[in-house]
């Protein structure tokens, strides 16, 4: 089996990446580097092919995608406040560079193709928890160029017959994560602050989110590429666990061990108020279920940040 990884470099798309090359599967990764790491594959480089290109130059990119089995497209520009200031840039990746990905797997043949969407294409919640039939009203470019992107994946699956499934993963947590990114998460930015003995900032508290461990959301990649039935389907990835931001905070200062308090600011202008997922379609279609335990997973960010941040 051939797979290629769009964005390999990120965050999940590191993850996923050394999970198919424990496989034994054979593993292409397209990456510009324009916010990925190529530190974050260092460990399996040797076991993969790794073609630094812009999804957004189809010249480029077509060629690689030659006798593949399988695309998982996580290529993407993912900050929030980048497609506020820049939504033309923001479109470009997430909408034409994603047409390109989506043209290349059709004209190759590519068996399979799981598109990884996001959350935030349904915007505010009018119903919790949130199933896949929620309406979709996303609160910036971001959002609306992932709905965008998945919205065309399913035309190509409809049109062209390209075996295509999205996911749409949550608040994904876990070790690789950058604290000083902008959409690096209040987990990794709480840890960050508690390791270097400085209280977490909770704006307001009582807000509430669905954080899904890093490897809980690769199994869901990978059941969605699998699973006969996930064609044409889209699916919540997450953990289905509602926690309010004070609770997080309080939990982690709990696993560090230190005495620190919490320092309260007021809430955040656009802030969702509560997230959850209904993750019930993901667990009869695909057989999703997620493993790793908010306590666990909180572990083993601080493992890996404490290597990095502390002296």
């Amino acid at each position: 089996m051939v797979s290629i990884v769009t964005g390999g470099c990120g965050f999940i798309g590191s993850h996923l990446a050394r999970r198919l090359v424990s496989n034994n599967e054979d593993v292409k990764i397209i990456d510009d580097l324009s916010k990925g790491d190529i530190s974050r594959i260092k460990d399996v480089i040797n076991s993969i092919e790794f073609f630094k290109v812009d999804i957004r130059n189809y010249t480029e990119i077509k060629s690689i995608f030659k006798d593949v089995d399988t695309v998982f497209h996580l290529a993407a520009q993912v900050s929030v406040f980048n497609s506020i200031e820049d939504p033309s840039y923001d479109a470009s990746v997430n909408v034409l560079g994603t047409l390109n990905v989506l043209k290349a797997a059709y004209e190759n043949n590519v068996k399979r193709f799981v598109y990884v969407s996001s959350a935030a294409i349904y915007g505010n919640p009018v119903k919790l928890p949130i199933d896949e039939d929620h309406p979709k009203n996303p609160l910036s470019p971001y959002g609306l160029s992932k709905y965008t992107g998945e919205r065309y994946s399913m035309l190509f699956n409809a049109l062209y017959e390209l075996p295509v499934t999205a996911i749409r993963p949550f608040n994904v947590y876990g070790p690789g994560q950058n604290p000083d990114d902008e959409y690096a998460g209040v987990i990794t930015k709480f840890v960050s602050r508690i390791l270097k003995n400085q209280s977490p900032i909770v704006y307001g508290g009582s807000q509430t989110r669905d954080f899904v461990y890093v490897s809980d959301v690769v199994d869901g990649i990978l059941l969605a590429a699998k699973v006969k039935d996930a064609v044409g389907n889209s699916f919540n990835i997450a953990s289905g666990t509602e926690v309010t931001i004070e609770e997080l905070a309080k939990i982690m200062i709990k696993i560090s061990g230190k005495k620190l308090a919490i320092e309260y600011a007021p809430p955040r202008k656009g802030d969702i108020k509560q997230s959850v997922a209904n993750i019930t379609k993901a667990k009869q279609i695909l057989g999703y279920s997620p493993k790793v335990s908010l306590e666990d997973g909180l572990r083993e960010v601080f493992k890996y940040l404490e290597t990095r941040l502390v002296e």
